[in-house]
């Protein structure tokens, strides 16, 4: 490229083309402006001359044609190639050389005008190079703007084909890279139709690219996921989905693979195509098979579920028990196996557990396929992410049924062996006041009789009797303390409260320990197997008072509600260790029940005993039902 500078606009590549087409015109124009001193003057006259040679030798041979034509061309010449000032010279010449050579024989009018076609030819020929330069000037400016359109055309053709050729570049390596990615790549149209197959499905299922395109990619998948409504549906929906499908390889065998797929929308959200890929998860699912298979051989039913405390899986266990298919026992509908007794009960654990994301237990009856109920344990625990946050529950039923009928005979022998412990007790006590009491109040009478009739001379023997009398006297009252304490007759006669503020006149005088009794208003009778466990639960209780927490107070507190009763024995001594709290150790006149006793004493009566041991005291509570409440006609009665 020619490499030249302008005066006004700069080098050539910083000029636009009309600059450069009018730098150029007004240097040409210079040049012509400057071409007479050296060519037009002598343009003028080598013109001139050539029309006079001309004219002579035409005349030598008698031809008919005149100077004036001749001149004529030479000034045309002359104005054309050597411009205006050359051309008046040509004007001026060719009118000296007709006059002074060739003299028409005509009037000096005529002559004038005859002289004139010079002048006015020389006006015309002035008038056509103004056009032919304004004409110039305008096809250059447009030759310059045409080249410069022609210029920037060809460098936009330069640079698309750049552009092109970087994008095919870039699709290539794109492909090359799709293709060589170890997963099934897709797309497709808007209506679900493929247009693209990366080389890893057809390797995988021996399809080429023409038998995969349009709806061809369906006669790869297993007859079961061939839906086609089911797929149009899909992409109708203009959503992400992902759906697990098995696909046939060329080798003939299906394998699980998961397919995804994100639509691609324009500007306005149009939908355009679709983009997906399906990736190999045979070993996932084969895994997942053979976990489900050993979960389903497992003897214990087994259950999980997503954080809302619904239910979307249960083993075979579960689902052969209640002979109802997984489908039915998802969601909510678990819940049908309760039984009526249990399911408020069971419903408020779990719902509490899954708000507050904390372990799940409870004994539960749950109907089997044969309409029969068993007792299972069933337990839940939340599976958390790295935050905290809860994402799955998995749990279990186990059969205790057996258990608990065990636990029932269990519960019935030692109800029975606590009733017969009390019937001896009821016997001993009833003996031991009637028999042994008698007795020895009899004797005491007779050592009395024996002391009056015992003569005052004999001080030694008076003295013997006296203490032999007191003796007998102290043994009345430990028999009588005894007999109470195996069986306190006011419990039958007048109900639990006056039972034990009368124990409690004893218990204080016994120990000095001092203990406050605190009855609600609203108490009333309850049954005898229900008062009498809640007086042992008393006896043992004050007895742990006196032998562990060193306190000389303690608090007894009866409280009914519309609910339960509890029943509460609390003291303000020092902490009290399970070691201490599983002796038992015997006083005298204090008949101890122990605390497996008392507990197996409050199961039977279906209450639930909590001991609470700290820096502050122990506090041992009871709470049950209070269904057990003894009505006011039975009260009459046994009274």
């Amino acid at each position: 490229m020619e490499s030249r500078s302008y005066p006004h606009c700069g080098d050539r590549l910083t000029c636009t083309p009309v600059q450069r087409w009018r730098e150029d015109t007004t240097s040409h124009t210079g040049e012509r402006l400057r071409r007479p001193a050296l060519f037009g003057y002598g343009l003028a006259f080598v013109s001139v001359g050539a029309a006079l040679l001309l004219t002579i030798i035409l005349l030598h041979f008698d031809s008919p044609l005149p100077f004036t034509a001749f001149a004529l061309s030479a000034i045309a010449v002359t104005f054309w190639y050597g411009r205006t000032k050359p051309g008046i010279l040509a004007v001026f010449l060719s009118t000296l050389t007709r006059s002074y050579f060739f003299k028409p024989a005509t009037t000096a009018v005529s002559r004038m005008l005859y002289d004139s076609s010079f002048l006015v030819f020389m006006l015309l020929i002035i008038g056509l190079m103004w056009e032919r330069d304004e004409l110039e000037v305008k096809v250059a400016e447009r030759t310059a703007e045409l080249t410069g359109a022609n210029e920037k055309l060809r460098i936009e053709i330069v640079e698309r084909k750049q552009a092109e050729e970087a994008v095919k570049q870039a699709e290539d390596r794109l492909r090359r890279v799709i293709d060589t990615i170890p997963t099934i790549v897709w797309r497709k149209s808007p209506d679900g139709s493929a247009d693209f197959l990366n080389q890893r499905f057809r390797e995988y299922t021996g399809f080429s690219l023409e038998d995969g395109l349009g709806w061809g990619w369906m006669n790869a998948f297993h007859p079961d996921d061939r839906l086609m409504e089911e797929w149009r549906a899909d992409f109708a929906a203009g959503k992400p989905f992902e759906k697990e499908a098995r696909l046939l390889g060329a080798d003939g065998e299906y394998r699980w693979f998961l397919i995804r797929a994100v639509p691609l929308r324009d500007e306005p959200g149009n939908l355009v195509g679709w983009y997906g890929s399906s990736v190999d998860i045979e070993e996932r699912k084969s895994a997942e098979r053979q976990s489900r298979a050993l979960i389903d051989a497992i003897p214990m039913q087994i259950w999980s579920g997503p954080p809302d405390g619904t239910v979307d899986y249960c083993n075979e266990r579960w689902r052969s028990y209640m002979g109802l298919g997984l489908e039915e026992l998802q969601g909510d509908g678990w819940q049908s196996m309760l039984h009526p007794d249990d399911r408020n009960r069971v419903l408020k654990a779990w719902h509490e557990s899954v708000a507050n994301g904390t372990p799940y237990e409870q004994e539960e009856r749950h109907r089997g396929a044969d309409g029969t109920y068993r007792w299972f344990l069933s337990r839940g625990l939340p599976l958390r992410d790295a935050e905290g946050r809860v994402v799955r529950w998995y749990g279990t039923n186990t059969d205790i049924e057996d258990r608990r009928q065990a636990e029932q005979e269990l519960r019935r022998l030692s109800g029975q062996l606590l009733r017969s412990q009390d019937e001896e007790r009821r016997r001993i006590a009833r003996d031991l006041h009637d028999s042994t009491g008698q007795d020895l109040v009899a004797l005491a009478t007779m050592l009395g009789e024996l002391r009056e009739s015992t003569p005052s001379s004999s001080p030694k023997s008076r003295g013997l009797v006296s203490e032999c009398q007191a003796l007998a006297e102290h043994c009345i009252r430990e028999i009588r303390t005894l007999s109470y304490l195996l069986h306190p007759p006011m419990l039958d006669e007048a109900g639990l409260e006056d039972a034990i503020r009368h124990y409690l006149d004893g218990f204080t005088k016994r120990t000095g320990i001092r203990v406050d009794l605190e009855v609600s208003p609203g108490y009333r009778r309850m049954t005898p197997d229900i008062e009498l466990a809640l007086f042992r639960v008393v006896q043992e209780s004050l007895t742990n008072v006196q032998r562990h927490s060193g306190s000389l107070q303690a608090k007894i507190r009866l409280v009914r509600n519309a609910d339960e009763v509890t029943l509460e024995i609390s003291d303000s001594g020092r902490e009290t260790t399970d070691r201490e709290l599983k002796r038992d150790k015997w006083i005298p006149f204090e008949v101890g029940v122990g605390i497996p006793s008392m507990r197996e004493r409050v199961n039977l009566i279906g209450g639930r005993l909590t001991i609470a041991s700290g820096s502050h005291g122990t506090t041992v509570r009871v709470t049950l039902p209070a269904e057990g409440e003894k009505h006011e006609a039975a009260s009459n009665s046994d009274s």
